[in-house]
């Protein structure tokens, strides 16, 4: 099939990072069949998401202006930029994900139509966890809903990929508009556990013996992870179970590095909490973890959970999100109610004494897929 014939399906994101939802616009961009479809991504800055996407000879376009704060000279200008975007590469579809990037997406995407007059294009926009759903003030949260619904009177359709969302979606969206598509992941080739291992205990700064149970997460340091509820709960295993031989290693970087250095000196917890920062492929070293942690506060459909249980290990995640959508409490994972360093304490210590139910829990958790063909066929349906 010839360039031309081909339909041009045009990824924009907020930022180039490596998060959820780059993860996602990396899987479908690369996996779409090149005989039907030419891929152009856009996104904020220059990030891991761009390098990645070269080495598949993926045109990548910068967008230096667009980020996640707010900033109306910011905002502005990103808009004229995608505006000019559209208007040179006059793709079919425009596929917007995170919150940023489907507001002024969508926004620009509708100008551009009326100044072609090409209604054929078009919009799609995938909510990977509403912006509105974060920490904020309650008058703030309720224009940023009114913001969001209002910007969906623009887009054509709305993927969610968790059924919180869709359930919260179908308050104020028309449900034609909406289609359920899970996250999927292919087959990783994790290393050994010995292999992993031995990568882990260089980054471990209280170093690692046969005996200890080392617990994990990968996660960019953001609020909403809860990592420092997470800080908390480690220190209340630490306080109350002082004889206990363990470890915690949050691989990922991100805007509250300071914060949660200072609260693990504050905690005294220095030599049980290492923070070694972004790990590329980091996933191939689950396998080296005894226990997986991940306390978020909000969450759509995480990659790291769908990594954690591919690779057989023993789950502890908060219940947001489209976190129970993966997780069967005590069948394989354990769910705890969010921002309770208490009970997150409590289920991290009754794994850490009890290697047969981190055995079973893990076993339960290999048996759990969600396949990366089924989410790029059902997103190509909602393309055509």
């Amino acid at each position: 099939m010839d360039k031309k014939s081909r339909n041009k399906i045009l990824y924009l994101v907020t930022k180039s990072n490596w998060g959820g939802a780059q993860r996602y616009v990396y899987d479908l961009a690369t996996h779409l069949p090149p005989d039907r479809y030419e891929v152009i991504v856009a996104g904020g800055g220059r990030g891991p998401l761009f390098e990645k996407l070269k080495k598949h000879k993926v045109k990548v376009i910068g967008i230096p202006s667009l980020g996640r704060d707010i900033g109306i000279l910011k905002d502005v200008l990103s808009f004229w930029k995608l505006l000019r975007l559209f208007l040179s590469e006059r793709p079919d579809v425009v596929h917007l994900n995170s919150s940023k990037a489907g507001v002024i997406g969508s926004l620009s995407a509708f100008v551009y139509k009326l100044i072609t007059n090409n209604y054929k294009l078009k919009t799609i926009f995938t909510a990977h966890g509403w912006v509105f759903k974060e920490a904020r003030p309650k008058i703030i949260n309720l224009l940023f809903k009114i913001v969001s619904q209002t910007s969906t009177l623009f887009i054509d359709k709305i993927i969610l990929i968790d059924k919180e969302d869709l359930n919260i979606a179908e308050s104020f969206i028309p449900p034609r508009k909406l289609f359920l598509i899970p996250n999927g992941i292919e087959q990783i080739y994790f290393l050994s556990k010995e292999k992993a291992r031995e990568k882990l205990e260089k980054m471990v700064t209280g170093g690692l013996s046969e005996k200890t149970v080392l617990i994990g997460t990968i996660a960019e340091l953001t609020p909403n992870k809860g990592l420092d509820i997470l800080i908390e709960a480690l220190q209340r295993i630490r306080h109350q179970h002082s004889e206990l031989n363990f470890q915690m290693i949050i691989i990922g970087e991100g805007s509250e590095r300071k914060e949660l250095e200072e609260k693990i000196k504050l905690l005294e917890l220095t030599g049980i909490v290492s923070l070694p920062g972004f790990v590329p492929e980091a996933s191939r070293l689950l396998k080296g973890l005894d226990i997986f942690v991940l306390p978020s506060t909000k969450e759509g459909l995480p990659y790291v959970i769908l990594e954690a249980l591919q690779a057989g290990l023993p789950i502890v995640a908060s219940r947001v999100g489209g976190l129970p959508d993966l997780i069967e409490d005590g069948r394989n994972g354990l769910l705890i109610p969010a921002k309770d360093p208490q009970v997150l304490a409590k289920t991290l210590y009754r794994l850490i004494i009890n290697p047969e139910d981190r055995k079973s829990l893990g076993l339960e958790a290999s048996k759990t897929k969600l396949d990366l063909d089924k989410m790029i066929n059902e997103t190509l349906k909602v393309y055509l």
